[in-house]
């Protein structure tokens, strides 16, 4: 027998336990956004549905409410990341899904991409790829003038082809641990990144931070720079005792190579599947 519930306090690091277990780096997003569910004023937004067989956790499906976004653009209501160890698993949380309406799936479970992949009237695309490293494989090269990046510093990134926003910045300000590095060049910003915490604090659970928003100036690619800041944030992540998380677009090949001569490996590929989804029909 299988039960879907959703998720209270005193099961989160149980949780953080079986995503880690199952892959961290393939559960990261779901990991990082568990505990919004939790969060009384965020859980409007947010929810997780845990599924159980025999008592023992098999599941979990986190679910964000898009359609309380103040930019809602109605092409799909949800977004929905799943997890479970087999397919009667997860006919158990679609039973439980909210359905009916436009949904996107991000998944990275390659099982639970066979199945979507059957479902009709359903939509897909690649999305990141996911990859990642640990110290004794990591190859760092050599770098040198790397500064942090703050809203103060704005100014540098007058004139460049790349601008982030005010949201970039207002990120940086307001979410713990998220950290903006970048090589200067001419007075300019050269190529910036970034990286957050992107997992729960759950005891045993070791950490990730995501490494991502590489972009290097038109002139100064192909020259190492990216190759450079990727190595020192990579070496900021292993200073805290963490795991680097690289995400990147899988038509990026020269991002690909950046990373694999780094010492990273290939873990996941995220998977985007959009659905008006009915449980009632592909549950079976």
């Amino acid at each position: 027998m299988y039960k879907t519930s959703h998720i209270s306090s005193n099961e989160r690091d149980e949780v953080a336990q079986f995503l880690d277990q199952q892959g961290s780096i393939a559960n990261a997003w779901i990991m990082r956004e568990m505990g919004f569910a939790l969060i009384p004023d965020a859980s409007k937004d947010w929810s997780l549905i845990l599924c159980r067989h025999k008592g023992s956790l098999v599941g979990v499906a986190n679910i964000f409410n898009r359609y309380r976004e103040p930019d809602f653009d109605q092409q799909h209501y949800y977004e929905i990341r799943l997890e479970a160890v087999d397919h009667a698993a997860l006919a158990a949380l679609v039973k439980a899904l909210p359905s009916g309406k436009p949904t996107l799936f991000r998944i990275t479970n390659p099982h639970i991409q066979e199945y979507f992949s059957r479902l009709e009237n359903t939509k897909q695309n690649a999305h990141y790829l996911y990859f990642s490293a640990q110290p004794e494989n990591f190859r760092g090269v050599h770098h040198e003038g790397v500064i942090e990046i703050d809203r103060t510093k704005e100014d540098l990134f007058r004139g460049c082809d790349e601008q982030p926003s005010w949201k970039a910045f207002e990120y940086v300000a307001t979410h713990e641990g998220t950290r903006m590095f970048a090589i200067l060049r001419e007075g300019k910003v050269a190529v910036h990144a970034s990286t957050t915490p992107f997992s729960s604090d759950a005891v045993g659970i070791r950490k990730i931070r995501s490494i991502g928003g590489l972009y290097t100036e038109m002139k100064y690619r192909r020259i190492g720079l990216a190759a450079q800041l990727v190595s020192y944030i990579t070496e900021v992540v292993f200073d805290y005792g963490d795991l680097p998380l690289y995400l990147t677009d899988p038509d990026n090949i020269a991002s690909q190579r950046l990373a694999k001569k780094l010492g990273y490996q290939f873990c996941a590929q995220e998977m985007h599947y959009y659905t008006r989804f009915n449980c009632a029909s592909s549950a079976k």
